[in-house]
């Protein structure tokens, strides 16, 4: 079929549509009724190869029908890119429709006619999706508006709302941001995003740019959704649906990975040199064409000056362009570089690892190779560069499959001597199974090794939910081992049964199962403090030096060998390292006559919960075993360590937020509360977590309002020399900096957020310690739809209420009350 006769039929089933609209218009009432103002209309498209005679023709017969009132011809004639927009003939054919607030044509006079404000607030607020999505783009600064302003909150707000309303982008927008949150692995943010892909891939089957980015979900392997043949068959459905460029890039990075399908290099670089071509995604075809050549051999495809030029090309844009300059090419190029010639390239090309050190941390671990092959150097700046690279890739997943392992390799091979590296392998070790098995072997050749790999172990399993015995005996008799091959640190662990490590939460770990799992005897523990001592171990020698100071453990008070003892150690004794020690020390063991006093007691409710008090500090599961006894006994006292449990274990199941909750309100009912600042926060935190839904807990904006609204009634004063001090600190500050531009910004944005505290402590007067609460009870109410509760708070805390479209839906009448109240309420609680 010729081409001109294809467009004749076309355009012939177009006038019939026309005609056949036109033969209803007698039904067609020309000011609209309710039912036809909700009817939905699809636009008649007219084909980019019609003529212009067919164009008018058709135009012109929807025209004639626009003006007899119907509805659909006027929505199909404006939406005409040949129509005109602004005159008094199409604003007369659709003043009838914003007259009677028609959500669909105030959306349409706003984009295509007049941007007046008032029809895109009226539209949003009956919840018409496309406002809605709109009013998200204005507050994420995607798009201007006179009026309103860029609110991260608010964006967030309207981006939910058009997601629930089913708008494709606003679909699409949510599913990516779950994705990038940290937290999508979450169970609560797990099953929101997977409401919202359902309901993507169900509302828009036949959207290429859907597929893609559920696609994008399933082909994260650090998620919970991970499924590459999900991924494959997504984005080999999106690429039917439609060759777009994005297509072609997803569906050549799974090629060259084999996630979901067979690799295939061919595919790969065929697809990828299609956007190449077509200057379609060029940078980003480019820089993935670049890394696939220097991770598999593709040399077949593609040839090496190929990529030399990509890279070349890459480099040479950036001497061009002063902003939005882009390196993340430019450590392959230096590789190349010292390979040429590497006395005449070596200052260029280093100084181009640092500059793509910036843009990728994979750069930092093709700088540490090239030190050590090119400068024959390994030194710990070599194994911090690895390591950067390897902790960013534990993140955001920036290496090669290639890279990773010569990451890995490297510290194997050059680094176990290092504490640094040691305490990074041993880290990833307890997660990584491959790093795990590359360990063992090594276990036997490096004591060090041996001893912090064992004591990370005997952590991990210490605060697992559930003790396992077997476990812990197994690590606890390796321990007995390193400590016989002369491990100072394993015996100086079995003296005291605690570990100091710098780069653990907290520092000092103590172990409270040792004794119970190895049945240590104290003349066990007294030979292997000599023995610990006899390798020069200070704090072994300190602890031998206190024992015969005060005669403990069966020893004789001796102040001469006490003062031989001491006199070994080889640091300063007033030390950290030793004041520490001795402050333990001396406190467990007030700790333990303390306990034995309790046991000698008679069994009552009043000793289970002394004893539920006493290990709170150091075994909340026994505090909580004794507390629930306690309880069960009629004790409600008990309530506060019940309390301290389940809010220390919230996000082991979904009803420990719910049980702590009930055993807080017990708890401040029974006894009163230590003080009022502890219970504001306390109720605060509480409906943190329902507002924000961490771990397992379910978002329930009704909670979170309810507990806001609880901690007000705990006022507390704030003392004003809080803000006297913090004003002094900021002044001085602002004297005493350097000229650094960035530094100016940070310290005149906290000089701008201490404004706004002293600023609210004035405005809330008595009740400014509940500033948060209300931040976040406008925040909740926002999310809820509530207009007139947000617009309360919003008033309260002197928000720009004018820059929230929500609030224009109020009347004069419901916003004057609010203001009145928000005004008695501020002058009720003035200082």
């Amino acid at each position: 079929m010729s081409r001109k006769i294809k467009n004749i039929l076309i355009f012939l089933s177009l006038i019939v549509v026309v005609l056949g609209l036109y033969f209803k218009k007698d039904k067609v009432e020309p000011i609209p009724d309710e039912t036809s103002r909700n009817t939905e209309y699809a636009l008649t498209p007219i084909d980019g190869d019609h003529s212009l005679v067919e164009k008018k023709a058709t135009l012109e017969a929807l025209e004639k029908l626009a003006k007899t009132g119907n509805k659909e011809a006027i929505y199909q004639y404006l939406n005409s890119p040949d129509s005109p927009k602004r005159s008094l003939k199409t604003e007369a054919l659709i003043q009838p429709f914003i007259e009677s607030k028609d959500p669909k044509m105030m959306y349409l006079k706003y984009t295509l006619i007049r941007e007046d404000i008032n029809l895109l607030l009226d539209a949003a607020n009956t919840n018409y999706p496309d406002a809605v999505y709109l009013l998200y783009q204005i507050y994420n600064g995607d798009r201007e508006s006179d009026l309103l302003s860029k609110d991260a909150l608010l964006a967030e707000v309207y981006l939910t709302l058009s997601a629930d309303l089913d708008h494709q982008d606003g679909l699409i927008k949510k599913v990516e941001e779950l994705t990038q949150n940290n937290s999508n692995n979450l169970p609560y943010f797990s099953e929101t995003l997977k409401k919202y892909i359902d309901k993507l891939l169900e509302k828009y089957p036949d959207s290429y740019q859907a597929m893609l980015i559920v696609a994008n979900v399933y082909s994260n392997s650090k998620s919970r959704f991970y499924d590459p043949n999900k991924a494959f068959e997504l984005v080999s459905s999106a690429y039917k649906i439609q060759q777009s460029p994005e297509s072609k890039l997803s569906l050549a990075k799974l090629y060259a990975n084999g996630e979901g399908t067979v690799q295939d290099l061919k595919k790969t670089v065929d697809l990828l040199q299609e956007n190449i071509r077509d200057n379609k995604l060029l940078e980003e075809s480019q820089h993935t064409l670049a890394r696939i050549y220097f991770e598999f051999d593709i040399s077949e495809y593609i040839t090496k000056e190929y990529i030399v030029d990509i890279l070349k090309g890459s480099l040479n844009k950036n001497k061009a362009n002063t902003f939005n300059q882009d390196y993340r090419l430019a450590h392959y190029y230096a590789d190349i570089l010292l390979e040429q010639d590497v006395i005449k390239n070596n200052e260029y090309a280093f100084s181009l690892y640092k500059k793509a050190s910036y843009y990728t941390y994979a750069a930092y671990l093709h700088q540490a190779i090239a030190i050590i092959k090119y400068k024959n150097r390994i030194n710990n700046d070599v194994f911090i560069y690895v390591i950067k690279a390897l902790e960013d890739d534990l993140e955001n997943g920036a290496l090669t499959k290639k890279e990773r392992k010569e990451g890995y390799d490297l510290l194997f091979k050059y680094g176990m001597n290092s504490p640094r590296v040691i305490d990074f392998i041993v880290e990833r070790a307890l997660s990584d199974e491959g790093v795990r098995t590359q360990v063992q072997p090594l276990l036997n050749k490096n004591i060090n090794l041996a001893f912090k790999y064992t004591i990370r172990n005997i952590i991990y399993e210490n605060s697992a939910q559930t003790i396992n015995a077997e476990k812990l005996r197994k690590y606890y008799k390796d321990i007995f081992k390193l400590a016989e091959l002369g491990s100072s640190d394993a015996m100086q662990f079995i003296v005291t049964k605690r570990y100091v490590d710098e780069n653990m939460p907290g520092r000092l770990y103590q172990d409270y199962n040792f004794d119970n799992l190895t049945n240590i005897t104290t003349k066990e523990r007294f030979a292997w403090r000599h023995k610990c001592a006899d390798l020069g171990n200070n704090i072994c020698l300190k602890d031998l030096s206190l024992i015969y100071q005060e005669g403990k453990d069966g020893i004789q008070k001796d102040a001469i060998k006490a003062q031989e003892y001491e006199k070994r150690i080889s640091i300063d004794l007033s030390s950290p390292e030793l004041e520490l020690y001795e402050i333990v020390t001396r406190t467990r063991e007030g700790r333990d006559n303390d306990l034995n006093r309790l046991m000698k007691q008679e069994e009552s409710d009043k000793k289970l919960l002394e004893l539920a008090r006493f290990y709170s500090y150091e075994d909340r599961q026994k505090s909580f075993i004794y507390a629930e006894k306690a309880y069960n006994l009629g004790n409600k006292k008990a309530s506060e360590y019940l309390y301290n449990y389940y809010m220390e274990n919230i996000c082991r199941d979904k009803d420990n937020i719910n049980k702590a909750t009930n055993y807080f309100k017990e708890w401040i009912e029974t006894e009163k509360p230590r003080s009022n600042e502890f219970t504001y926060n306390s109720a605060r935190i509480i409906a943190d977590y329902y507002l924000e839904a961490p771990c397992l807990i379910e978002k329930n904006l009704d909670k979170a309002i309810e507990w806001y609204q609880l901690s007000l009634g705990y006022p507390f004063g704030i003392d004003s020399r809080i803000y006297t001090e913090l004003n002094k600190m900021y002044s001085n500050g602002l004297d005493n900096i350097s000229q650094d531009p960035a530094v100016n910004m940070y310290v005149s944005a906290l000089k701008n957020h201490n404004d706004y505290v002293v600023d609210m402590n004035i405005r809330l007067g008595k009740m400014s310690f509940a500033e948060p609460s209300f931040s976040k009870l406008y925040e909740a109410y926002l999310f809820k739809g509530d207009a007139k509760e947000a617009y309360y708070y919003g008033l309260l805390l002197n928000r720009d209420v004018n820059n929230v479209a929500m609030f224009y839906s109020l009347s004069e009448s419901e916003r004057n009350n609010i203001e009145t109240r928000v005004a008695e309420y501020l002058n009720q609680n003035k200082q």
